[in-house]
């Protein structure tokens, strides 16, 4: 396994902290859309790394459905 890893395993578990420096002030761009993938660059205000979150499709709730 890999750091990148092991960071990829960590944040996806606590996305809402940097996997760099466990810090909480992160932002996040818009998502950008392409089929049934989106992206959006986040950073770390306090240590300044960067990274993309990435997203797929995985489920669909139709309007008429029972919620």
């Amino acid at each position: 396994m890999t750091k990148f890893d092991k960071l990829r395993k960590k944040y996806l578990l606590s996305p809402n902290t940097c996997p760099f420096c466990g810090s909480t002030n992160i932002s996040a761009e818009h998502a950008e859309f392409d089929d049934n993938y989106a992206s959006r660059p986040v950073a770390c205000e306090d240590c300044n790394k960067e990274w993309v979150d990435e997203y797929t499709l995985t489920h669909v709730i139709f309007n008429d459905e029972a919620v």
